[in-house]
């Protein structure tokens, strides 16, 4: 599965390469492919070397099988493709329709070379990429499944045998109440990976506990998988706040230096915070090493409202 380190990983199912988790190898996909898409367009003329980057983090997304991923890379590259649609209309960049026709080429060809390759395997056998696709829908409603429910009773709705977006949801409800418990100041940063049982605990006669997988009901997850969620819990209203004006005044300041100078990688390095920020809704990128740096990185050159990564 293209890991140089099996002893270490616990996805033998999974395309990791080098990182720990899929959902790692994910986001790192998602934030590099607006990048790869800006530096395309960024081009005056289209070569090899211009194709390739879009295809490898293209291929690379597709095969981490990470449905929050996936919808985060497509968000980057909207920002990312709308940018080069007003800087076409300014005229500060040309319209390139034959190298357009070629990447969508590019992008149909790898998704049907890799659209029925297993994902994953699920309780009824392997999972394509396709199939694993589809599936995103069950995000869209399951959080209205019954959760009063004593332990080992049938859920209505199938959404909930789905068990990664059931154990987030069971995680956000666990978050929540934490959330609802220190209102004001949150639990201390820091401090969720250490009251995570004791609110576990606490929901254990859930229906979403009861249909985890065992693995799932022991994990001492030190996450919420939600970025915005996690720090409510630990710094309260006044600590996401501060986050969201922080992040907000730099892609605001980016947005407008963009704009008005047509800059497309500028726009890239946009569409990769717009990318992480979207998986932020159900992952925790942020506090991944590499990929937290890179955001906090690219947020200040924009918010700078300079680029110097060519």
């Amino acid at each position: 599965n293209l890991d140089p380190l099996p002893p270490l990983a616990y996805f033998d199912d999974r395309i990791l390469s080098v990182f720990a988790n899929p959902n790692h190898l994910g986001n790192f996909a998602a934030c590099t492919l607006p990048l790869a898409l800006a530096f395309f367009f960024y081009r005056s003329t289209a070569s090899l070397s211009t194709y390739i980057p879009v295809g490898l983090s293209y291929a690379a997304l597709l095969l981490s099988a990470s449905r929050g991923a996936w919808v985060a890379g497509l968000g980057g590259c909207l920002v990312v493709g709308s940018g080069y649609i007003f800087a076409v209309r300014s005229q500060k960049a040309p319209w390139r329709p034959v190298a357009l026709l070629f990447l969508g080429l590019l992008f149909v060809g790898l998704t049907a070379l890799l659209s029925q390759r297993p994902a994953i395997h699920g309780p009824q056998g392997p999972i394509s990429i396709s199939e694993r696709a589809l599936s995103a829908t069950n995000i869209i409603g399951s959080g209205t499944i019954e959760d009063s429910a004593p332990q080992g009773t049938t859920a209505q709705d199938p959404t909930i045998e789905d068990s990664t977006i059931n154990h987030r949801y069971f995680l956000w409800q666990v978050t929540w109440q934490m959330v609802r418990d220190h209102p004001i100041l949150g639990l201390g940063y820091g401090n969720y990976q250490i009251r995570f049982p004791h609110y576990r605990n606490a929901h254990k006669n859930s229906a979403r506990f009861a249909h985890m997988t065992p693995s799932q009901r022991l994990e001492q997850t030190p996450y919420a998988h939600n970025e915005y969620l996690h720090l409510l819990a630990e710094t309260g209203p006044l600590g996401l706040l501060a986050f969201l004006v922080l992040v907000g005044s730099g892609l605001w300041a980016g947005v407008r230096t963009a704009y008005n100078a047509g800059n497309l990688l500028i726009w890239g390095a946009i569409g990769f915070i717009i990318a992480m920020l979207i998986h932020s809704l159900v992952s925790y990128p942020l506090r991944l090493p590499f990929n937290g740096m890179s955001f906090w990185i690219l947020l200040g050159i924009i918010y700078k409202k300079k680029i110097h990564l060519f």
